[in-house]
């Protein structure tokens, strides 16, 4: 039998009534991570949540104070409340988001009830201004994802897997665009405008040839915000980009122009949603198997223990499948079989056939999902993040649930987390 050369772990944290998950690649024999990444971080449950969640990882990265790939999904407070703290307490190398326009950045604030006056709203008018800003963070590079269309990246051959002594990993080629080829509100940026690069639709990121994130973003939503808003925002736009001018003023004036024009019917915030899907690259490997944890108290969990610990003390014990990858979903909509039938034509049957943990949309909202879902996907592991006992919006929805039945559901809420992983032969 060949011996384990990698352990990859997704963990997802225990916050309640929002989302932050967590990965690692990591040498079978040793604890700190070789690359790590992190999907979301937010609840609308408990700020100590996401707090707690932070020190697990600060506690199992060691001296490694570094996370390769942080992705924001979208920019509801349930999936970013946590950001300025994780930014603060790690170096970022890639920090990634869905390109989303300014009408619809400022659409989705007013949804969520955000004042002009109010700091986080600098966050909505220029993200990369807001993050760069924040004291003590330290970003590399911060990757918009542009809509995704047709089919997406092609399958990759493999290559050399690291060798066992290999320190650091690091992404391939990203054939991204720069802020100077892509005309967007970012040119008013100065010192922060080379950190800015865009993602085109059909490109991966490459984790060397043995691991790859394929990023979806199914921002369809031009039907949806009213010509006259988007007209109105671009007659402020100076006001709001260029430092020094009156952004209160702006963002006062176009709050009650969104007034106007929406009222309260409008369901933005949630149809962007960054979908992420990672896994290894198949080819490159001789075997690759994913096994699974219980699901433990927090205090006993994988999070605490990581999991190339707890497989040397286990080693075993597990649900063998060949399906070692993830799929990330934010609070994505996969409500109608046509926005099914997209994301699948972008990530590729292959990708589809070989995801093992699904993160369920929108902590399973009946909203968000169609009849079906769970059998076209088929994973081995269901994930619901959220707090079963939040009386306002009482998710997972049991429609839901019942779809997912045969495909391993799991919750992870306030208390107890779930955690999978798998070794990746050489």
């Amino acid at each position: 039998m060949t011996r384990p050369h990698l352990v990859f772990n997704y963990t997802f944290h225990p916050v309640g009534q929002g989302l932050f998950a967590s990965g690692s690649l990591c040498a079978r024999d040793s604890r700190p991570p070789r690359f790590n990444w992190v999907y979301d971080c937010g609840t609308s449950s408990s700020t100590r949540l996401v707090r707690r969640g932070i020190d697990a990882l600060q506690w199992q990265n060691g001296r490694r104070n570094k996370i390769d790939l942080v992705t924001l999904s979208h920019f509801d407070h349930d999936h970013i409340s946590g950001v300025v703290d994780l930014l603060q307490a790690f170096r970022v190398q890639v920090l990634m988001l869905p390109y989303v326009p300014l009408e619809t950045r400022l659409t989705i604030a007013f949804e969520e009830g955000v004042d002009p006056d109010d700091p986080i709203a600098s966050f909505f008018v220029n993200p990369v201004e807001y993050l760069t800003a924040i004291e003590g963070s330290e970003i590399d590079t911060i990757l918009l994802v542009l809509p995704s269309e047709g089919a997406g990246p092609e399958i990759p051959e493999g290559g050399r897997p690291p060798g066992p002594d290999e320190d650091g990993f690091f992404f391939g080629e990203l054939a991204t665009l720069s802020v100077n080829d892509y005309d967007e509100d970012l040119r008013f940026l100065s010192s922060q405008r080379d950190k800015v690069e865009f993602l085109p639709p059909g490109r991966s990121l490459p984790l060397r040839s043995f691991w790859e994130f394929v990023p979806y973003n199914d921002a369809d939503l031009a039907d949806r915000i009213p010509g006259d808003f988007g007209i109105e925002v671009r007659k402020w736009r100076d006001k709001l980009l260029i430092p020094g001018s009156d952004r209160y003023q702006a963002l006062r004036a176009l709050k009650s122009i969104y007034d106007d024009s929406f009222g309260s019917d409008s369901e933005t915030r949630n149809a962007i949603s960054l979908f992420l899907y990672g896994g290894p690259i198949y080819p490159a490997w001789e075997r690759v198997e994913l096994l699974r944890t219980p699901h433990f108290p927090y205090w006993h969990s994988p999070m605490l223990i990581p999991f190339a610990d707890w497989m040397l003390f286990n080693d075993g014990w597990a649900w063998p499948s060949a399906r070692g990858s993830v799929l990330y979903t934010g609070d994505g909509y996969l409500d109608t079989p046509l926005r099914l039938d997209r994301l699948l034509t972008y990530l590729k049957e292959f990708r589809i056939s070989t995801t093992g943990v699904l993160q369920v949309m929108h902590h399973g909202s009946e909203h968000n999902w169609h009849s079906g879902v769970a059998s076209r996907i088929a994973p081995e592991l269901s994930v619901f993040s959220s707090d079963p006992d939040n009386k306002r919006y009482r998710h997972p929805h049991i429609a839901v649930l019942r779809d997912f039945l045969a495909y391993g559901p799991i919750q992870a809420n306030k208390d107890r987390g779930v955690s999978a992983g798998g070794i990746l032969s050489a």
